[in-house]
């Protein structure tokens, strides 16, 4: 089975000393790039579309060698004439053999190909970014906080259009990876616009609902021709307005993905305040019930998404509640595990500007993020904000003190292992106006 072993067995050493110790060699770099590199720098390698077309080429090319190997053993040792059942014997083992060892190249130049095909065509090139990643330098020199914007959209084949149900703004530190989530309601009026938009809108205030932003970025998109997604952009560029905070990416994940993407990961652990129920209003099909509960896709959408039980406002928290879920329980060895799936579920469902040069910087600083605190600020009625009239600059205050608030509080060391507790009493003790802890909110422990 080891390539070149046949060769010597055979007494033909020149050749099979050689193929041996190339073989041995790259085992041993393997090894060691799988023990003495850095985990993150080695998945840093495996999210670049250069490293991973070297790694088909480089797989295929094993395969067909070492297959090639075993059957020239084969014909070196082989006697001189052989009856016709011996022959098929023979070619049956040398087939079993050459398909035994070329599978695993195989199935890591298939894995290395989804992989990359989902990098090319979910994560553009840096040509409309001010900025790129260099290699070797610290990415957040000088950028003391990231933004990200989180969108979940519900476009479907039974709906025109997409509209943003879900609007978060996750701002992290990039040094501790302590990150504040500020939650937007879809119904908010009024929201400002920038200033290169006040020609359409006089007032300088977007006239609909703020999820209808999106929708308008998509029917004029000669307004918004930074990027490929101009819905995401008007978006974006509202939402700057509103919180005062510059916006470095954005993520935009179809809804009708999401329960794809959750079952891939495993499901995940919440904390059910009341039963919930699954289906359209008038059309309940079953229960997410109270308690403690690991929910698989389906549920967790449910979860996420069902205000038949009580409002939007409380749909938002839900929402909060699953991003920190999924941030403190999706573990790298389960997103392989689930590797196929969430690429099949995120190709043509997530819409983002992170470039590809960036994806290991930001890989890294979720893995900081995973262990660090995590605190949340929505604005809604019960919060202390109008939808119907919001005051705009009231928010920006919010916005500026949260920031400053975190930074000012040190990381708390967390447990190793996440866990959801029923014992608490979350929010209690919250005053409104004021971020909250999301291990208080959503009961994690």
């Amino acid at each position: 089975m080891l390539p070149g072993a046949g060769h010597v067995w055979a007494g033909r050493r020149r050749i099979g000393i050689p193929i041996l110790f190339v073989f041995l060699l790259l085992v041993g770099i393997g090894a060691f790039l799988y023990a003495g590199v850095d985990r993150m720098q080695l998945v840093s390698y495996l999210i670049d579309t250069n490293v991973l077309l070297g790694v088909i080429v480089c797989a295929l090319l094993l395969a067909v060698g070492w297959s090639a190997v075993i059957v020239s053993a084969y014909h070196i040792k082989r006697p001189g004439r052989v009856s016709p059942l011996h022959g098929l014997l023979s070619a049956f083992v040398i087939g079993v053999l050459s398909l035994a060892v070329s599978t695993p190249p195989i199935y890591a130049a298939h894995y290395a190909y989804v992989g990359r095909d989902v990098l090319s065509k979910v994560f553009p090139g840096d040509e409309n970014k001010e900025r790129k990643t260099k290699k070797g330098k610290d990415p957040w020199a000088g950028r003391p906080r990231i933004n990200v914007l989180l969108l979940g959209g519900d476009g479907g084949n039974n709906r025109e259009g997409v509209r943003t149900d879900s609007m978060t703004v996750a701002s992290i530190d990039t040094h501790t990876g302590d990150t504040v989530l500020f939650s937007l309601p879809r119904n908010m009026l009024s929201a400002p616009v920038p200033p290169r938009l006040r020609e359409q809108f006089p007032d300088g205030n977007f006239d609909d609902l703020l999820n209808a932003v999106y929708e308008y970025g998509e029917q004029n998109p000669k307004l918004f021709t930074q990027g490929s997604n101009p819905g995401a952009q008007a978006t974006q560029e509202v939402i700057q307005e509103i919180l005062g905070l510059k916006i470095d990416y954005y993520a935009l994940v179809n809804l009708h993905a999401f329960t794809e993407i959750i079952d891939a990961i495993g499901g995940i652990t919440v904390y059910v305040e009341k039963d919930l129920p699954i289906g359209p209003h008038g059309q309940t099909t079953g229960w997410v019930r109270k308690g403690v509960r690991h929910l698989n896709g389906t549920k967790a959408l449910w979860y996420a998404r069902s205000r038949n039980a009580d409002d939007d406002y409380h749909r938002m928290s839900r929402q909060r509640c699953v991003l920190g879920a999924i941030a403190k329980q999706a573990d790298p060895a389960t997103v392989l595990r689930g590797f196929q799936k969430i690429a099949a579920a995120t190709k043509n469902n997530v819409s983002t500007d992170i470039p590809n040069d960036d994806l290991p910087a930001l890989l890294q600083l979720g893995e900081k993020a995973k262990t660090a605190e995590i605190t949340s600020l929505q604005f809604t009625p019960d919060e202390g904000y109008e939808t119907g009239n919001p005051d705009y600059a009231k928010i920006e205050r919010a916005v500026d003190k949260a920031i400053e608030e975190a930074e000012a509080t040190p990381t708390a060391t967390p447990s190793s292992e996440p866990t959801v507790s029923p014992s608490k009493s979350p929010g209690k003790a919250k005053k409104k106006d004021k971020p909250a802890s999301l291990d208080d909110v959503c009961r994690y422990s």
